[in-house]
């Protein structure tokens, strides 16, 4: 009942302004940060990215990223500019690799990367020395006192 016209209505208010949503300026990205238990937080969650906005490299507060289902194929070298990132998520794109640049995230604490068509993960990784927990298609990997161990799990144990 209500909730089908308040969804015609929805559908009509798009219409009328295609781009209300669309990324396309910082200011426009930055309405998405909120505060959640003290960290600076953006979700570009399921919003169909083929490739990161540009604005995100503005955002130098940002402290937890989660871009996960979308249909991101490539991380950008830019990625290193977010160097308060605390977490970053990444689950559930299409991305092949990870740049070296992802190194230099020396704050980051977690990172998921699984599901997604990664085989390997960057050797500059390991110069995230507060890295905890990385998880990564087939591989669980952690960080314990700086010392990195991957178990290779099989494919049943997804």
């Amino acid at each position: 009942m209500g909730g089908r016209l308040c969804r015609e209505e929805l559908r009509e208010e798009k219409k009328r302004s295609p781009t209300r949503d669309s990324l396309t300026s910082s200011e426009k990205v930055k309405r998405f940060i909120v505060k959640q238990f003290g960290y600076n937080v953006l979700s570009l969650a399921r919003r169909g990215l083929k490739e990161m906005p540009d604005e995100l490299w503005e955002l130098l507060e940002l402290e937890k990223l989660n871009l996960s289902l979308n249909n991101l194929k490539t991380v950008p070298p830019q990625l290193a500019l977010l160097s308060n990132l605390v977490v970053l998520n990444l689950w559930g794109n299409q991305l092949s690799s990870l740049p070296p640049e992802i190194g230099q995230l020396s704050r980051l604490r977690v990172l998921f990367i699984y599901r997604n068509n990664l085989t390997e993960v960057p050797e500059e990784l390991g110069a995230c020395t507060q890295l905890e927990v990385r998880y990564q298609n087939r591989f669980v990997c952690f960080l314990f006192r700086k010392k990195l161990s991957l178990f290779l799990l099989s494919s049943k144990q997804k």
